[in-house]
């Protein structure tokens, strides 16, 4: 709906039939537009060229393992050490300062911010070392840790059932011994009894293809190389083709 029309005279005069008359200027215009000609002639503000909420501050650098757990002469070790914080990856690890215990050593990094220290203790003992972490813009941060070996643990056979895996006649056989603790490399022999006919142990495991039915019972020994022994009765159960 339009609004209505307001008169602004340009010259005096007492009516609008004498303005006419005498030819003064008559400019018509509608409020709303005047209005709307002043507010648009007042500049207006952007939300601002360049601004916006700044990156987050990076959290310092630190590495966040303080404790290694224990390991065992002989026996396979694997164990992470850990960090957190600082900028770009991945996080690069080596030790400064003492040494880690024989038979052992360490990634510089293992994923993006952690490295592995494993391998296979060989010497007793508690070893102490500075290990150093850095990040991918020269960050650097340190942490004091030891890893404490002790004895051998005790050899034992580990198979989970005294009744290996059953064979047929004439049909390819392969059955593995299995051993935990004491110190690799570890040695096996059948020392009682005897394996099915046509089946030998090398290694640890048993191969071959048995030529006869039946239940063969025998006792197998580990050794390992420090002079432990272990022993377990065993059998396997030949059968017929069907």
């Amino acid at each position: 709906m339009k609004g209505p029309r307001v008169a602004s005279i340009l010259c005096v005069s007492a009516s609008l039939a004498t303005l006419l008359a005498s030819g003064c200027m008559l400019q018509l215009t509608r409020p709303e537009a005047s209005g709307a000609a002043k507010s648009g002639s007042m500049p207006t503000r952007g939300g601002g060229g360049g601004g916006g909420v700044p990156p987050p501050a990076t959290s310092p650098l630190v590495i966040t393992t303080t404790t290694m757990p224990n390991g065992n002469v002989g026996t396979r070790y694997a164990n992470f050490i850990t960090s957190s914080g600082g900028s770009g990856s991945p996080d690069l690890f080596r030790v400064v300062s003492g040494r880690l215990p024989n038979g052992l050593s360490m990634a510089s990094s293992f994923g993006v911010q952690s490295t592995v220290v494993s391998g296979t203790p060989t010497t007793l003992g508690t070893s102490s070392f500075i290990v150093q972490v850095q990040d991918q813009t020269g960050h650097t941060a340190t942490q004091a840790l030891s890893i404490t070996i002790d004895p051998p643990r005790p050899l034992v056979i580990s198979n989970q059932a005294p009744a290996l895996a059953p064979a047929t006649v004439g049909s390819a056989y392969g059955a593995s011994l299995f051993a935990d603790g004491g110190t690799q490399p570890y040695t096996w022999a059948i020392v009682a009894g005897a394996l099915p006919p046509g089946l030998r142990l090398s290694g640890n495991v048993i191969s071959g293809t048995p030529t006869t039915a039946g239940t063969f019972t025998f006792t197998a020994r580990v050794s390992d190389n420090s002079g432990q022994q272990a022993s377990m009765v065993l059998s396997i159960t030949v059968s017929r083709p069907v």
